[in-house]
């Protein structure tokens, strides 16, 4: 889901943003309280988040879906209600990409771009909207796109938004319910974590922490997915802590004959924060985040990393689920999705 905000600024829409969300029950983080602490600016990265980027005559918004408290036509319609203007409200769908079109918080019509076979997807209607040449251009002669996501990056071009930048501003919130069933009931959480794709397959990660008891000793470990009809698992890494010591160990399974593998040893206490998102394209600056984090955080965070080689070209789903077989534990889960 995108937001494409005409005619307003960045400040304002993020202030909307912030409304909307207050009104569906989340509260804002303060990151600038947290600006010295890289664990806890880090671990807002794994919550609901948003992302307002300036670009030339219109504001883009990512991220929203994380937020889970609207779909696409009722943040378009929020949104151009609040700011009194045009929202363009981008839904991406597996056959192609749904633009809904907003004025005054009215629905202005809807704009259907199905992929087109040639590989090149045209709408002239759309092209209206850019005040851009080269994207008017653009959109009227084709967006070459294989994948919906893909036809979804040429649209946002086409109006001028790249990746944002360091102005964008960055919206994170807390859902208090989340965080009132965490204390009630015991369990597992697991996250997913920033992937690295290639030509030829892809690296994903995912964290395991524990919720609501003390501490668990061994894991049950199971991917599951559609992504694993699209490739090979070249190998399944873990790395954890086994009780009594404050170093983390490394298991790692090279080529393995099944998607469930048992930690015995892996040893976890309860932390009360998130860990950190990692980014894989920048080990470097991931570890030195994570050196620079809390020691009990670090000691306290599973981490799986799966390595699998490209079989076919394709989207699917890489689900990681977590278990602790001896104790009273509910298990958790994750799902990454997987582009080919």
């Amino acid at each position: 889901m995108f937001l494409l905000v005409r005619d307003e600024d960045g400040p304002t829409v993020a202030s909307a943003i912030n409304a909307f969300a207050d009104e569906e029950g989340l509260e804002p983080i303060d990151i600038s309280a947290n600006a010295q602490n890289p664990l806890a600016m880090l671990s807002v990265l794994t919550g609901p988040r948003a992302v307002v980027t300036q670009a030339e005559g219109v504001v883009a918004v990512f991220g929203l879906e994380s937020l889970d408290v609207a779909d696409a036509e009722d943040w378009g319609a929020a949104m151009s209600a609040a700011c009194e203007t045009e929202v363009l409200a981008l839904e991406v769908e597996p056959e192609g990409v749904r633009v809904h079109v907003y004025d005054g918080g009215e629905p202005d019509e809807v704009i259907e771009m199905p992929l087109d076979p040639s590989g090149r997807t045209r709408s002239g209607a759309l092209a209206d909207f850019t005040d851009l040449e080269e994207g008017h251009r653009e959109l009227a002669e084709g967006i070459v796109a294989g994948t919906p996501t893909e036809l979804a990056m040429g649209i946002l071009r086409c109006f001028g938004v790249g990746a944002p930048g360091p102005e964008a501003i960055m919206l994170s919130f807390v859902d208090p319910l989340d965080d009132e069933e965490a204390e009630t009931e015991p369990h597992l959480e697991v996250l997913p974590l920033a992937g690295a794709p290639s030509p030829t397959g892809f690296t994903q990660m995912f964290s395991v922490t524990l919720r609501g008891t003390d501490a668990v000793e061994g894991l049950r470990l199971e991917l599951s997915g559609t992504a694993l009809d699209l490739a090979s698992i070249e190998s399944v890494e873990v790395v954890h802590r086994v009780r009594g010591s404050n170093e983390r160990v490394t298991r790692q399974a090279e080529r393995p004959e099944g998607t469930t593998f048992v930690v015995d040893d892996a040893y976890l206490e309860r932390v009360d924060q998130p860990p950190p998102a990692f980014d894989l394209t920048d080990m470097f600056a991931t570890m030195q985040r994570l050196v620079s984090s809390g020691e009990t955080q670090q000691l306290n965070t599973v981490l799986v990393s799966v390595r699998a080689t490209k079989k076919r070209s394709g989207q699917g789903e890489l689900t990681l689920t977590a278990e602790a077989p001896a104790a009273d534990v509910t298990g958790g889960e994750a799902t990454i999705d997987v582009e080919l």
